[in-house]
């Protein structure tokens, strides 16, 4: 939900050498629409104002490209309004979609122009961000919320590279650029055989059966040029299915991606095949990306139990819904959740539900007490016995994660943190 909105104009020098707006374009879209908002709605005046907004965090998750000239259209919330900060939601929205291509936050902290001091947000645009508050239990989520359209993910292959450090040829790189919109790319996966590593197979598992419509891949490793015209170019590949297609590819002799047409009925794995390569001075074969398109479109959770991913949407519902028997049915007990340090940088205090009731009841009259966002990200990682799913920005500093376990009947959110240190860590 987003009750206000405003066009945006896509620019050429959007779109990287990939053909798409960069990553981190996307935050200016989100720096113009949160102004706007406050100059058109608050009167801020930019050039004169005593008292002004600076940006100290921002995050964005990415769902699908966007490109010059397409028409693109920010919607604005506020997520969380303070005595001296504010959060914004806001989507970046394609066309006419109606699902956002990219969601994210973006928090301004109020200080006097001068000193650069934290102060109260003037009145003025206290007002115009109240009008765009949207309650906790009616907020749009990150992700869809419909269990198919998230679809777990798993890569392997027949052999491996070994390199200087674990995983830096590994399969699963193939698919950090188009799920995580990581710029250039630095790795790739290489086959490890003496030879030209003819027969040798890269394979995406799905947790689902899965409608592919096309795949994209990068063939040869595309770090750099030169790097790309040293090693083996692939130019034969097959894309088998599990249902037994094989589709013949020729991977072009420049630094271009093959796009190769899948449709038919839905597969749960696809084998890219090495067929045929030009030998180059390093004698390894390459795959630098593997983008799939799908119909209708997915989000692939790399890394997840299948099991898992088809909670998330049945966790983001109970949250939404603040009933009983569901949040019962999807959250695991006793459940921590830890809020974000206020506007001051003090430390919230963290809030414990021993019962699918006392959530219920927290939900509904207490709503500090409850997450107020869906699933941060879909990067995954393991530690513990907890399953942690975050956004890709989130490294050393502390970030919004969601914490499951699996119990008896299934996966469980048991653990929330916006900003705090994970407990389960220590």
């Amino acid at each position: 939900m987003y009750p206000w909105r405003t066009p945006i104009t896509t620019r050429w020098m959007d779109n990287d050498v990939y053909g798409h707006v960069n990553n981190v374009t996307y935050y200016s879209y989100f720096d113009t629409a949160a102004n706007l908002y406050l100059i058109r709605e608050g009167g801020l005046d930019i050039h004169a104002a005593p008292v002004i907004g600076v940006v100290v965090e921002s995050r964005c998750n990415y769902r699908a490209a966007i490109a010059f000239p397409d028409a693109v259209t920010a919607g604005v919330r506020v997520d969380k309004l303070g005595n001296r900060a504010v959060t914004y939601g806001i989507g970046i929205f394609r066309g006419a979609e109606t699902t956002p291509a990219a969601e994210g936050h973006f928090v301004h902290v109020f200080v006097d122009r001068q000193t650069r001091k934290p102060v109260p947000i003037p009145e003025p645009l206290r007002a115009a961000l109240a009008k765009i508050l949207v309650a906790a239990a009616v907020m749009a989520f990150a992700l869809p919320a419909a269990a198919d359209e998230l679809v777990a993910v798993k890569l392997s292959a027949t052999s491996t590279l070994r390199g200087k450090t674990a995983g830096q040829y590994a399969a699963e790189n193939v698919l950090w650029e188009s799920l995580y919109d990581a710029g250039e790319p630095t790795s790739a996966w290489c086959e490890g055989k003496p030879d030209e590593g003819i027969g040798e197979t890269l394979t995406v598992e799905l947790g689902a059966p899965t409608k592919v419509a096309s795949v994209s891949v990068k063939a040869g490793f595309w770090k750099n040029e030169e790097l790309w015209k040293a090693n083996n170019q692939l130019t034969g590949l097959d894309v088998i299915t599990d249902d037994g297609r094989v589709i013949h590819a020729a991977p072009p002799a420049t630094m271009d991606a093959v796009e190769i047409a899948i449709g038919g009925s839905p597969v749960k794995r696809l084998d890219f095949r090495i067929t045929k390569v030009k030998k180059g001075r390093m004698n390894d074969t390459c795959i630098t990306g593997i983008a799939l398109t799908t119909a209708p479109a997915a989000q692939l959770v790399l890394g997840a139990d299948p099991e898992l991913v088809a909670a998330i949407p049945r966790v983001e519902h109970a949250l939404s819904g603040c009933e009983e028997r569901e949040l019962a049915a999807a959250i695991g007990f006793p459940f921590r959740y830890e809020p974000a340090d206020d506007d001051e940088g003090k430390r919230a205090k963290p809030v414990e539900h021993r019962s699918a009731a006392d959530l219920a009841k927290a939900c509904k009259k207490r709503p500090d007490a409850v997450p107020k966002g869906g699933l941060p990200g879909i990067n995954v990682f393991e530690n513990k016995g907890m399953t942690y799913l975050h956004s890709a920005n989130c490294g050393a500093s502390p970030c919004y994660q969601w914490g499951f376990q699996k119990r008896e009947g299934g996966w469980r959110l048991v653990w929330v943190g916006e900003g705090a240190d994970n407990p389960y860590r220590k």
